[in-house]
């Protein structure tokens, strides 16, 4: 009896007795089974209470987890800046909203993000009012477009208005539509850009904003577009921008029948383009105190067409850009003298890149005749030759500038102008017994280089003219007659082998060890870019 009873004894004196049962000689007709079962039972409860607990204790510590991710979320670094930091980053992120192939609005997905971005653009005006409109591209319905209007207009309450219109040359519907949705507003608009029929300009509900336009910045009318706009055949005058008391800049396309009245003795930046050089000279004449000027894309006087008049000009700056239809830039020099120009920029086109005719005569009559002050010389795009280039500089004693840029097209790889010679002319010669100074001046230069070119000769020569030029001694300086280089700015266009780039690399060590110095060098890459033909 005292053996069958152990068992039952063992469960009844605790638990931890359970492992004396199991190796007893305990089976189904052993007595205290009742008390066996019972303690399975507790042991089941028992079980079943900690694992309630525990899926209790584990769902407590996932909601903390929630908690501790919303509290970082709170803390996190994008919810420390003030509203008026994120508005200025939100502007920067929100050039324009634009209707073409696409409709893009920036500003909309902005305030898909958060209630609180939300509602901090939904009452920031300024980053409503750039709008861009291009029906030539667009594939999308005049009700959807005015829709992206109006909620623009609306939400830029009186913030003044970018707006940029690019539509048909055949007028239609949709288009004085589209213009007429602006008129309301004139009172707003800062920055305008029309590439538009005439039709649209003469509009009499478009007339309306004559003496409404007490903001208006700047004027585009007739940007260059790869669609064109059809000159009409009869004469016209558009006087809708005479008055515009805060106009400064205006640039104007091609239409000779069209004659658009701003308020030019009021201009301070004046940009042409597809003019010929009598309608320059003109519009120059009227523009008397300009003091930036552009010429783009513009025409060489045929050999029937009378010769423009001179004109005596105050402008400080003159930009004149060709394409491949009439390729020679200083033929509108001619009829030009500028006793106060300090900045020239020769360019071919993008993306174009004419083999531009050069004549050095044009440009040593203009400097003789002008007998200005050139200090930044610009020769971007130009397919000439190094000598041409040092003939025109020896011209040049003032420049403290000098940018050239080789063609980025790769069909012509080669410096034309860049070469290890031209460079290499523009070293300082440091041997007292010369008398000569080229370019004694500079301080800046910037050169867009082939990256494929001969390259060992090109950077080795480059190297070594900063080198001769870099004299931060201002009183070695003086000695010498001639400044210190300061800004120093290499670019090369296309790719380069690993082993050419670390020959630049170990080349250039010497001009970075100087930026501790006081020297600004910078060293960049571009790709080819694309040629058209339009």
């Amino acid at each position: 009896m005292a053996v069958e009873n152990r068992p039952a004894n063992a469960v009844q004196n605790g638990k931890h007795n359970i492992f004396a049962i199991l190796r007893s000689n305990f089976g189904t007709y052993s007595t205290g089974l009742k008390d066996v079962a019972q303690c399975l039972r507790e042991a089941e409860n028992t079980a079943s209470l900690l694992e309630s607990q525990i899926v209790s204790l584990q769902n407590e510590q996932q909601r903390l987890f929630l908690r501790i991710s919303h509290c970082k979320s709170l803390l996190a670094p994008i919810r420390r800046p003030p509203p008026e930091l994120l508005v200025r980053i939100f502007d920067f992120c929100c050039t324009e909203s634009k209707v073409d192939a696409t409709m893009s609005c920036p500003v909309v997905k902005l305030s898909q993000v958060c209630a609180g971005w939300r509602e901090l653009v939904r009452t920031t005006s300024s980053l409503w009012a750039r709008i861009a409109v291009d029906l030539n591209k667009s594939g999308h319905s005049v009700e959807q477009i005015l829709l992206m209007i109006k909620t623009h207009l609306t939400l830029s309450k009186q913030s003044p208005l970018h707006i940029t219109l690019v539509l048909p040359s055949a007028v239609t519907d949709d288009a004085l539509v589209v213009i007429r949705a602006f008129i309301p507003h004139s009172m707003r608009w800062e920055t305008v850009s029309l590439d538009v029929d005439r039709s649209h300009l003469l509009d009499p509900e478009f007339a309306t904003i004559k003496g409404r336009l007490p903001l208006l910045r700047q004027l585009e009318v007739w940007p260059p577009s790869p669609v064109d706009i059809e000159i009409p055949d009869n004469e016209a005058t558009v006087d809708s921008f005479i008055s515009a008391p805060v106009l400064r800049s205006f640039k104007l396309g091609t239409d000779t029948q069209t004659k658009i009245e701003v308020p030019w003795p009021q201009l301070h930046d004046l940009t042409l383009w597809g003019h010929k050089p009598i309608a320059i000279s003109k519009l120059l004449r009227s523009a008397s105190a300009a003091r930036k000027v552009t010429i783009e894309h513009c025409y060489s006087p045929d050999a029937e067409d009378s010769k423009p008049e001179p004109v005596v000009y105050n402008m400080a700056s003159l930009t004149i850009c060709v394409d491949h239809w009439d390729r020679n830039p200083t033929v509108f020099l001619r009829p030009l003298t500028l006793p106060q120009l300090t900045s020239l920029c020769l360019s071919g086109a993008e993306p174009m890149y004419p083999d531009t005719d050069f004549c050095f005569s044009d440009i040593q009559a203009f400097l003789i005749r002008s007998g200005c002050i050139l200090t930044s010389l610009s020769l971007v795009n130009l397919s000439n030759t190094d000598h041409v280039i040092l003939e025109i500089l020896e011209c040049i004693p003032s420049l403290v500038e000098l940018i050239i840029h080789e063609r980025p097209i790769q069909d012509h790889s080669q410096n034309t102008i860049l070469t290890p010679y031209f460079v290499g002319q523009l070293s300082f010669n440091h041997d007292r017994k010369s008398f000569h100074r080229f370019l004694p001046r500079l301080k800046t230069v910037s050169f867009q280089v082939h990256g494929r070119a001969p390259l060992i000769f090109v950077i080795s020569s480059f190297v070594a003219m900063v080198r001769s030029r870099w004299i931060p001694n201002l009183e070695h300086a003086t000695e010498m007659g001639v400044n210190c280089l300061r800004n120093v700015e290499l670019r090369f266009i296309g790719l380069m082998e690993n082993a050419e780039r670390e020959l630049v690399e170990i080349n250039v060590r010497s001009l970075t060890m100087l930026r501790a110095a006081g020297l600004y060098f910078e060293m960049s890459r571009r790709d080819y870019a694309k040629r058209s033909s339009y």
